[in-house]
Order: C-alpha cells, then sequence, then structure tokens
C-alpha cells in the first residue's frame, strides 16, 4: 500500500480535494480591486521637460496649488517634536514602549534552519516584557533633557547618540530636542575613522552610548583623535576601565535622576528652520558625512513617510504594535518608528539576531511583539524566507506537494486580484505565526529586495512592498502601493515630493520604452546640506533645489518609479555595457551558498564577462557539497574544482533564471571563508560590502578570475 504509485495517486487525490475547496472559498480582493481602478500614480507637469531632463513628476492627486499648500503645511505646521509631546501627553496611561531585558547571552546546541546540523550558537536569554507608558516615556524626556541643561549643556550645543538600537535611543533623542539641542547620530558599528571625523566635526557636548565602549571613547579624547566630552554610559563600565582623566562620566539614569530634581524650563523648538539633527551616513559609497535636517525637514518627511504606512497597513486596529530592531541611527527606521508612534502604536524593541525563535530564549521579538507590520532591509526579509523555507516538510512528502500546491495556486489567484482564505488558514498560518500571526504587511527598503523573496512573502504573508528613498529625504521618495505585484518598480511619489530624471552620459530621458537618467528629488523633506562639507552640498543640492541623488532611475508606465543603479556602482565592460553591479549582487545573494550581503560583482574593462566574490559558511557550504554529491572538507573544499564548477553553475542557473543578459551572468566565482564584518573594513556600517576594500583584499583572486587563461579553469 506504501508504494511509489499509491502515494502519487494519494497526492493528487488529496490536492484535487484541496483545490476544489479553495476554490469555493476565494474572495475578491478590495484592495486590488482599487489598484486596477487607480490610473496613473504620479504625472509630469505641464511645460517643465528640458533638453537634458524629463518633466517634474507630481504624485497624480496634488497637482498645482494643491502642492504648494501641501508643502508649506507640512514643512512650517506644528514640528515632531511638539507633537509628540502632545501625543505622550493626551494618551497618558496608555502603552507607548516595550522591551525585554537581556538576562545573559550563553553559547548552546541549536539546530541550525539551513543545515539542520546542531551546533554551538550565542543564544540570547530574555526576561519578560517591561512596558513604558505614553506619560512615562515624556517625563523620562523631560528629565533627561533637563538633566543635560544641569551639565551645562546649553541649547546651541550638540549631543551624539553612539548606540545600537533600544528604547533608551528614542528617549535620548527626544530628551535632546526637548532642551532645542541638535542631536548628532552615528550608527554604533560605525568605523573608528569615521567615528572620529563625526565627533571631531560635531564636537559634542555628551555623547551618549554603552557602558562597553567607554574606554575606546575615553582613549580617543586622550590621545587627541576626538574633542573631549561628558559620556553618558547606560549598562555597567568594564571592570579596570583604567585612567578617565580629563573625561567626565555619567551614568544616563543619574542624568534622569538630576533632571528630575531641576527647575530648568522645558524649551521646544519653535522655529522650524532651526537645525535639529546631524545624521551620519554608514560611508557605504565614500567618506561618511552628516546629513544636516531642521525641524521642519523632518516634520515634512514623517508626514511624507505616514502617509505611504498608514495607507499600506490600513485602519489601525486596537492594541496595534510595531517591532523596531533596525539601527535608530539610520533613516528607514528612525522615521518608521515615529509613523508608528503617531499612529497610536506602541513600539516593542528587538534585536535583528532575535526576531525569531532560532537564536532566542524563550521565544523571538516577533513572537513576543506581535507586529501588524513587518519592515525591513533585503537580509531580514531573505532570513525570514530561508528560515521558513527551512521548516518546510522534506521535497517528496505529501505535505511538501500541498505547499507547493497551495503556493503556485495562491500566487495565481493574486495575480488574478483574488484571496485564498482557505489556504490562508490551512497551509500558511504556521509560517505567519513564526512572525508573530498578526503581520497584515511588509516594507522592505535601504537596497532593492530580490523578486524571488519578495514573491515568497507576498505570496505566503501578502501585502509586501518596496520602497525608496535616502537619509537627505528622511527616507521619502517613491513607496510602491499595496497589490502592486512588480518587484522591479518602486512606485509612487510621496504627496510633497517633486522628481525629475536628469541626462547622464549613458541613460538619457529619451530612451526608450522607458525615460531614463540621474534620480532627482525636491520638496519639503530634503536636507539642507552636509555638516562642514560645502563642497559635497553645491554638488549634491543645485540653485533650484533639486538634490541629485545620485541613482539612476527610469519611469514605468502610471509614472510609477523604477531604480536601476547607483551610479557609482555602475561598469562598463570591454563591449561598453553598463553592468548595474549592486543590482546583481543582490540577485546572487539568492545562493544558497551565500551569506546576506555577501556577494561582490567583478567588471573588468578588458573583458565582456564578469566575475563574483563570494562570502559563504562551513554549514552552507558543506550542505550545499552533500546536495551535488561533492566530497571533501571545510575549508578546502572551498577550492575544490568540482565545488567551484557547482557553484559558479547555481549562480549562472539564477541569473539565467532572472532573466539576465549574457554580460550579467558570471563567468566565474570564488567563494571564501572569510567573515564580512565592519570590524575587518569589508562592511560598511548600513551592512553594504566596501567594493574598494574587497578588490584589494582579494586582488590576487580577481585577477586569476580576468586572466585570459581564466575561461579555461
Amino acid at each position: 500500500m506504501d508504494s511509489p504509485q499509491y502515494r502519487a495517486k494519494l497526492a493528487t487525490t488529496v490536492l484535487k480535494l484541496m483545490e476544489e475547496e479553495n476554490a469555493r472559498q476565494v474572495v475578491a480582493d478590495p484592495q486590488m480591486m482599487l489598484y486596477t481602478r487607480l490610473g496613473d500614480e504620479a504625472l509630469g507637469v505641464e511645460g517643465t521637460e528640458s533638453a537634458s531632463g524629463t518633466p517634474v513628476y507630481r504624485h497624480a492627486k496634488v497637482m498645482g496649488h494643491t502642492y504648494a499648500s501641501l508643502v508649506e503645511e507640512w514643512y512650517n505646521g506644528p514640528n515632531f517634536v511638539q507633537r509628540f509631546e502632545s501625543m505622550c501627553k493626551t494618551r497618558g496611561n496608555k502603552r507607548a514602549l516595550a522591551y525585554r531585558p537581556v538576562i545573559r547571552v550563553s553559547k548552546e546546541l541549536v539546530k541550525e534552519p539551513e543545515s539542520g546540523l546542531e551546533r554551538l550558537f550565542d543564544i540570547t536569554f530574555y526576561d519578560k516584557t517591561r512596558y513604558v507608558t505614553h506619560g512615562e516615556m515624556w517625563t523620562m524626556v523631560e528629565n533627561f533633557g533637563r538633566g543635560l541643561r544641569e551639565m551645562d549643556i546649553t541649547p546651541d550645543c550638540k549631543v551624539g547618540i553612539y548606540l545600537e538600537t533600544r528604547w533608551e535611543w528614542l528617549v535620548s533623542a527626544y530628551g535632546v530636542w526637548s532642551q532645542g539641542m541638535v542631536l548628532t547620530t552615528v550608527f554604533a558599528n560605525l568605523g573608528e575613522e569615521a567615528l572620529c571625523e563625526a565627533f571631531t566635526e560635531t564636537s559634542c557636548a555628551a555623547i551618549v552610548t554603552v557602558g562597553e565602549r567607554v574606554p575606546s571613547l575615553v582613549a580617543m579624547m586622550q590621545r587627541g583623535a576626538i574633542p573631549f566630552s561628558i559620556i553618558i554610559y547606560l549598562g555597567p563600565l568594564p571592570d579596570g576601565i583604567g585612567d578617565a582623566t580629563g573625561v567626565t562620566l555619567k551614568a544616563w539614569e543619574d542624568v534622569v535622576k538630576d533632571g528630575a530634581l531641576s527647575d530648568k524650563p522645558v524649551c521646544l523648538p519653535t522655529n522650524n528652520d532651526d537645525l535639529a539633527l546631524i545624521m551620519y551616513t554608514s560611508g557605504t559609497t565614500g567618506g561618511s558625512k552628516g546629513v544636516m535636517h531642521t525641524y521642519g525637514t523632518m516634520t515634512a518627511g514623517i508626514n511624507g513617510m505616514g502617509g505611504r504606512l498608514n495607507e499600506l497597513s490600513g485602519a489601525v486596529e486596537p492594541d496595534e504594535r510595531y517591532c523596531c530592531a533596525l539601527p535608530l541611527a539610520h533613516i528607514f527606521e528612525f522615521t518608521v518608528t515615529n509613523v508608528f508612534l503617531t499612529r497610536g502604536c506602541w513600539i516593542g524593541f528587538g534585536r535583528p539576531r532575535t526576531l525569531l525563535s532560532t537564536y532566542a530564549h524563550p521565544h523571538g521579538d516577533l513572537e513576543e511583539y506581535k507586529p501588524s507590520l513587518l519592515v525591513g532591509v533585503p537580509h531580514i526579509f531573505d532570513n525570514y524566507k530561508k528560515t521558513m523555507e527551512a521548516s518546510l516538510a522534506p521535497r517528496g512528502s505529501l505535505e511538501r506537494c500541498i505547499f507547493d500546491h497551495a503556493f503556485a495556486s495562491r500566487a495565481r489567484y493574486m495575480r488574478l486580484g483574488m484571496q485564498t482564505p482557505f489556504w490562508d488558514r490551512v497551509v500558511f498560518a504556521p509560517l505567519r505565526e513564526m512572525l508573530g500571526g498578526r503581520v497584515r504587511s511588509m516594507f522592505g527598503g535601504g537596497s532593492p529586495v530580490s523578486s524571488a523573496t519578495q514573491h515568497f512573502m507576498n505570496t505566503v504573508i501578502g501585502g509586501f512592498i518596496q520602497g525608496y528613498g535616502l537619509t537627505e529625504t528622511i527616507g521619502n521618495g517613491a513607496k510602491q502601493l499595496v497589490c502592486d505585484l512588480e518587484p522591479a518598480c518602486i512606485g509612487q511619489l510621496e504627496m510633497a515630493c517633486e522628481l525629475k530624471l536628469v541626462d547622464t552620459p549613458d541613460y538619457k530621458h529619451t530612451d526608450l520604452p522607458e525615460p531614463r537618467g540621474e534620480v532627482c528629488l525636491r520638496g519639503p523633506s530634503v536636507f539642507k546640506g552636509y555638516y562642514k562639507k560645502e563642497e559635497l552640498t553645491k554638488a549634491a543640492i543645485d540653485e533650484d533645489g533639486w538634490f541629485h541623488t545620485g541613482d539612476v532611475g527610469s519611469i514605468a508606465d502610471r509614472g510609477r518609479l523604477r531604480i536601476v543603479s547607483r551610479i557609482k556602482s555602475l561598469a562598463k565592460n570591454a563591449a561598453g555595457e553598463n553592468i548595474a553591479m549592486e543590482n546583481l549582487e543582490s540577485l546572487y545573494a539568492q545562493v544558497s551558498l551565500c551569506v546576506p550581503n555577501g556577494v561582490c560583482v567583478m567588471v573588468h574593462p578588458g573583458r565582456t564577462y564578469i566575475c563574483a566574490i563570494a562570502s559563504t559558511t562551513e554549514s552552507k557550504a558543506m550542505v550545499f557539497a552533500q546536495e551535488h554529491h561533492i566530497a571533501g572538507e571545510w575549508p578546502t573544499i572551498l577550492k575544490n574544482p568540482e565545488f567551484q564548477r557547482a557553484a559558479t553553475e547555481a549562480f549562472r542557473e539564477l541569473a539565467t533564471t532572472a532573466g539576465r543578459g549574457k554580460q550579467e551572468i558570471v563567468r566565474h566565482v570564488q567563494l571564501v571563508d572569510d567573515h564580512w564584518t565592519t570590524r575587518n573594513g569589508i562592511m560598511s556600517a548600513a551592512n553594504k560590502p566596501h567594493r574598494r576594500a574587497i578588490y584589494r583584499r582579494y586582488k590576487a583572486e580577481i585577477e586569476e578570475m580576468f586572466a585570459e587563461h581564466g575561461s579555461q579553469r
């Protein structure tokens, strides 16, 4: 009875019955019905086309006088700090923030999702969740601000935050603004050279950090690498901190306590043209730069992002919550978190590593907080996809046949504008529980999410969109509309954002089938310049207020924006063809061998083919070898010619399936066992590869791949 023929017949019968039941329950998707009737998403303003670029595009609903009044309202209306105070006082005892104290981090045997092998990993053990009300949050904001004043820090001073994401980051930021001071933010993993540059440029009166970083900051101050300033620290100081001569150290809690006893008045900002923020970028495409924003640009940016996220999320639900885990020092997470606070959600603070339950006890952040919307960068969503796929039954089993059939069926119905409640309930519910069970929509940003990941998340969860924005625009630019299933487009402009494409040597607004050029943005959320970098500012913002982003885009049907690549990541091969390296790296990162953000594509001006360096791990490599019946041991297997051929073929097959041109398909791939990090200079603080550092580190391997005899390897 258990013959292959019987199992095949059983599977056919079960799938037929389930498909029939699904067909009986399918219903029209109201959001898709609205989307198909929408019409143009953006329109060109008549008479604005030039000889070197497209017309100026605006959101289709805010043409003419409506746009001008919106710009005025968003920039000059009540600013985000004033609104934050009002919100906290109005909501009083309602929940605002949540966090889980860490009990310990210890090595534990865990079954790795991809390989199924038990290995030692760092597991974070969490205590019970603690909550902070709006009233308590605002009291701490006021007290932290007053505590700064008690240390003789005046409103014209700058205060730096050098912290990972945690609830105290948000309270500290608003505490700084509650006294009209300027906030300076840096990534917590910023390299020392960039860190010194940021704190030297800004001469912060105080720096908020964690105890473990105090010794390195003290050492930098004492050797003159950065100016002396007060160090406000969270958590314990390390044992044997050593000589801290000349440096004032103050516990964060003591600053708040001192502020509670202070009679200094709260000094909320009232002039929206005043400088509010200097946010240092990660330095992925060059040196780190301090992006200057006023209270007006930040308010306009939060309004712009808020409009789109509220459309995505739908009506506010009772007890709605959001999980904040990406760096708050990145404009993406900072803006989204503020939007959700304004929306009335409470914010649960997590960590990227413990979002899922694999490396967290008793469970992950998403299972604890159960957010309604997920926000992430590509490697976060790639990890969700891989973890979900690893939890599926093995191929060939009846359970896996049911999943594969349901996946294809739901994808087909989605394209027809239909919902599939049967498949959602019977097949996809366990996967949705891995993300907390309440997710209605997802928003990807930071860089392009691969089409494979977007399709998977859209099918299993639903409501996935991508967006485009920059630190310089408070994340404003363009966002996909719900039910726009085309992964290559990032959609509709924000309502107070103007766009035009300007010709470059290789991309013209006269190109067919779509006009192309450098993306230029203008509007009330555009930054005021790079701090103490006048020449860079002049190069970025022209005399008409247009911010030249350095990104190449095109205008698709309905006025949707499509991002082609960054100008700096375009390289010409020997045939004169432009290769968009970042886009290809995002694609090739889907190969099972690769770690997230672990691919660097190489283009040689004297060759018509491309190559790649890719970082892998023991578990990924050995699982790949086992699947391809290749014998060997780690790490020597990476030099095995049979392994190298199989790895290269996996890259080539992926690109071919994705419809890439011959010039975009790698000829050679070199797998390396190095861990790419910010510490060794390979990755930027935004977790993107530093191309020049990779070129230097793997110079010999790159030259070998591009050698004339390389094609005979």
